[in-house]
């Protein structure tokens, strides 16, 4: 998923508002949502106040998206790693 529109400074460019956008709809199709609110994850709020769509919305507009904010673990997506850590050693002594 893009997140380059982060860090786009101008928060009205056609860039930045498809994120929203895009921010929005992930998080009504991925995240809990069962109360029709979501942490704001605004650069004001940082994802420690519940709010409706509409005023999440609103906020990214106003506030800009929190910049530290690039795993969206409060909206749905998951917490993992993409690569594995697991590594074969083997090691050998000459006595």
């Amino acid at each position: 998923m893009d997140k380059s529109w982060i860090e786009e400074r101008d928060r009205f460019s056609s860039k930045y508002i498809a994120g929203v956008e895009s921010f929005i709809k992930f998080s009504r199709e991925n995240g809990n949502t069962s109360d029709n609110k979501i942490l704001c994850p605004c650069n004001n709020c940082r994802n420690t106040k519940k709010k409706s769509f509409i005023e999440v919305k609103r906020d990214l507009h106003l506030n800009e998206f929190y910049l530290y904010y690039r795993k969206w673990i409060f909206h749905g997506e998951p917490n993992v790693s993409h690569h594995s850590s697991l590594v074969d050693v083997s090691i050998h002594f000459n006595l």
